[in-house]
C-alpha cells in the first residue's frame, strides 16, 4: 500500500470518530434539554413544551426518539423515559464514550 491510501484511511477513521463524537454530544444535549423543559414547566404535562425554542425542541425530540426506538428495539425495560434521558443529560460530554454506551447505562 503507498502512503496516500494509509493518509486516505486515517482521513476515513477521522472522520468514523468525529462523526460518533458528534452523535453523542447531541444526544446529551437534546436528553438534558428534556430535562430542563420539565423542569421549566415543574411537571410532565403536554404543555411543558409552549415555554419552549424550536431548537430546544428538536434536541429534546431527538433525545426522545432515540430513546424510543431503543426500548422498541427490547434494549431497555425501565419503564420511566424522562428518568432515562435524566441520566444521558446528566453526562459530561467530554467523557468517551459512545451512543450505545449512554444508552445501555441509562437502562440500568
Amino acid at each position: 500500500m503507498n502512503r496516500s491510501a494509509f493518509l486516505l484511511a486515517g482521513l476515513l477513521f477521522s472522520a468514523v470518530a468525529q462523526a460518533e463524537s458528534n452523535e453523542t454530544k447531541l444526544l446529551i444535549q437534546g436528553c438534558a434539554e428534556v430535562e430542563a423543559i420539565y423542569n421549566r414547566r415543574g411537571e410532565k404535562n403536554l404543555f411543558a413544551g409552549l415555554n419552549t425554542s424550536v431548537a430546544e425542541a428538536l434536541r429534546a425530540g431527538y433525545c426522545k426518539g432515540v430513546l424510543e426506538q431503543y426500548r422498541r428495539s427490547g434494549g431497555c425495560y425501565r419503564t420511566d423515559w424522562i428518568r432515562q434521558a435524566q441520566q444521558i443529560g446528566q453526562k459530561s460530554d467530554s467523557q468517551s464514550i459512545n451512543v450505545n454506551q449512554l444508552l445501555r447505562q441509562s437502562c440500568g
